[in-house]
């Protein structure tokens, strides 16, 4: 929402523009101007959202999609190479990401893959690729997308119905109907290609330990800490303030302050009968443990 206000609807409508091949003009046909645009709410089609991922697979580089590479006569002589005349023509040929924000990107969803919405259909299918996805799931289940690339093939996974007011069923999201399928596709068509690691570009990206909780620089304290990579100069730039030696955190995630942090060494246990007006401030240098007697009645 906060990067959506930042940017504005109109910058907005000219980047998705970029990624998907559409003018800003039927971007915003697609997207109301609105928060919803921060969901990612609009109407796109797989083969633009394909596109889209292509991108950030190709380190932030799109192309012009081509349909047809060559074609060849009957002796297998070259009539046409599309691809040839792409590769010499580059006006289709646009960085529209950085280097570095594509990588930091690839890394997010090598995450959501992994350890996100993605990653049960992963380790039920046995996927093990160099790889990031994204679920989608319309409301009341009526539709479901997986989207997810390698280094060397960006596909997305579209199940629903012509009639956009049935539902696939309750609770038929993404992970259980899309996901599996793009998996399953995406290890057998990789066969033929090397499973090529994403690369962090040298000098854009830095990797820093962050607190899980507070997303600060992470102290000797903190009980949970994230490995993240970040843009250089984007690297937060002060360290967690909320976990040090008086606070502890227990495995819900609740913190707790740590009080009375005393040497049992040092306790001297001191029993004062009942209204007795004693000053307690100035009983020794010790640290004191006060037990009021109880009234002879009880």
């Amino acid at each position: 929402e906060q990067l959506l206000k930042t940017l504005g609807y109109d910058s907005l409508s000219t980047i998705l523009g970029e990624f998907f091949g559409i003018s800003k003009e039927e971007v915003k046909k697609r997207m109301s101007p609105t928060l919803s645009g921060a969901l990612g709410i609009g109407i796109f089609t797989p083969f633009e959202m394909t596109r889209f991922l292509a991108a950030i697979a190709n380190d932030g580089i799109s192309v012009e999609p081509i349909a047809i590479i060559k074609i060849k006569d009957r002796n297998g002589k070259i009539i046409e190479d599309f691809e040839l005349k792409r590769e010499i023509d580059k006006s289709s040929v646009k960085q529209v990401l950085s280097k570095g924000t594509a990588f930091i990107m690839q890394s997010l969803m090598r995450d959501v893959l992994y350890y996100g919405t993605g990653s049960v259909a992963a380790k039920s299918s046995g996927f093990n690729l160099e790889a990031g996805g994204k679920t989608g799931t319309t409301a009341n289940w009526k539709d479901t997308w997986f989207g997810g690339f390698t280094k060397n093939l960006a596909t997305v996974v579209w199940v629903g119905f012509d009639n956009p007011n049935k539902s696939l069923g309750r609770h038929r999201s993404a992970a259980l109907v899309a996901a599996p399928i793009w998996m399953k596709f995406t290890l057998r068509s990789s066969k033929e290609y090397p499973d090529i690691p994403f690369s962090a570009p040298t000098g854009e990206v830095v990797f820093t330990e962050v607190c899980a909780s507070t997303g600060l620089i992470a102290n000797e304290y903190c009980p949970r800490t994230i490995g993240e990579y970040f843009l250089v100069g984007t690297v937060p730039s002060r360290n967690c303030d909320l976990h040090n030696e008086n606070y502890h955190e227990d495995d819900s995630g609740e913190i707790t302050r740590l009080t009375n942090k005393v040497d049992l060494k040092d306790i001297e246990l001191d029993f004062l009968p009942e209204n007795d007006s004693t000053d307690l401030l100035n009983k020794n240098n010790k640290n004191i443990v006060f037990f009021i007697e109880p009234p002879s009645y009880l």
